[in-house]
Formats: C-alpha cells, sequence, structure tokens
C-alpha cells in the first residue's frame, strides 16, 4: 500500500514538474517573439538609446533562460524581474522608444506619413521630407 502512494506520489511530481517546464518554455518562446518583433521596431534607428534598450531585452530573456538551472535559478528570477521592469518602463515611458513605435503604428497602418517636424501621423499628407515638409493631398472636386 505504502509503495503504491510513494508512486502516486512519485507521478503527481513528475506531471507538475512537466507543467512548469512547460508553462516556462512557453513564456520564454512567448518573449523571444516579442522580443523579437520589438527589436526590428527599435533598432531600424541606432542610437545609444535604443543600443540600452537592446541590452535590457538580452538581459531580460538571458536571465529567464537560465532559470531552468537549478544552481542560479533564484539569482536569475531576480535579474530577470529587474530587467523586465526596466524593460516596461522603457517601452511605455521613454520619448524615443515611444515615438519609434507610433513611427511604425503609422506605417503600418497605411493612414498616412509621419510629420517628424509635428511628431504625429498625418492623413492629410501622401509624402513628408525634412527640406518641404508635408506634401498636402489636394482633392479637387469634380
Amino acid at each position: 500500500m505504502k509503495n503504491g502512494i510513494k508512486m502516486l506520489k512519485k507521478i503527481e511530481n513528475f506531471i507538475v514538474n512537466i507543467a512548469k517546464l512547460t508553462l516556462k518554455i512557453a513564456i520564454f518562446l512567448l518573449l523571444l517573439v516579442f522580443f523579437a518583433v520589438d527589436f526590428f521596431i527599435a533598432f531600424s534607428i541606432t542610437e545609444y538609446s535604443f543600443i540600452i534598450y537592446g541590452i535590457v531585452m538580452v538581459i531580460c530573456l538571458t536571465s529567464f533562460a537560465a532559470t531552468f538551472f537549478a544552481s542560479i535559478r533564484k539569482v536569475s528570477y531576480i535579474i530577470f524581474a529587474i530587467s523586465f521592469i526596466i524593460y516596461l518602463l522603457m517601452f511605455f515611458y521613454y520619448p524615443p522608444i515611444v515615438e519609434r513605435q507610433a513611427i511604425d503604428r503609422c506605417f503600418d497602418s497605411g493612414s498616412g506619413v509621419w510629420d517628424y517636424n509635428e511628431h504625429r501621423c498625418r492623413a492629410d499628407c501622401w509624402k513628408w521630407d525634412k527640406e518641404h515638409g508635408c506634401y498636402k493631398i489636394e482633392l479637387n472636386s469634380l
């Protein structure tokens, strides 16, 4: 009877460990995909602020991957939490990154062009350049 209970406990622990591992792998892959997309959006401009942003992404991803190793798990979770908080703060509040994401949304929407002087997406322009600014869309009535 005791052997049966021990065997059930082992099976239960095995299933729980597999579920934890599967969840960690899923989170790691989601982070990897999200960071890859964000990396290509942010690194279309190579400024030092974006390099720091990329370093924070790499530290965050590497520290999460290091949580798979029991010997450094606690330290890895701490480093992951700190780097993820820094990443989120930069993602939502750091002006060059927020503007770069707005530019990307403007281009993806196809509803206008980005006005670098006014820092907004303009639907009333068909083209924008530094020399002339906005080339207005002129609608002539027929």
